[in-house]
């Protein structure tokens, strides 16, 4: 089962693995493993995390197939 701590952690560090192919660098705050990061950030993912789940389970969304994109730099995304 997905849970909105599990969605903030993978979004986190997913989201700091992929900065640098988009010639971005974090913030050195937020640069840290899930359990580094401070408590009030964790909890305003983990909150943001559960409202997304929110909207997408009373859109419908949760449980149909996601479609996943082969990883691409920024120059390459397009989000149509």
């Amino acid at each position: 089962m997905l849970t909105a701590k599990k969605l903030a952690q993978l979004f986190h560090s997913t989201y700091e693995e992929l900065a640098p192919y988009f010639h971005y660098e974090t913030r050195l705050a937020s640069r840290k493993t899930w359990e580094d990061v401070p408590t009030n950030n964790r909890d305003l993912m983990i909150a943001t995390s559960e409202r997304v789940l929110a909207t997408l389970k009373a859109a419908g969304y949760l449980g149909l197939e996601v479609v996943v994109p082969v990883a691409r730099d920024s120059d390459d995304y397009d989000d149509s």
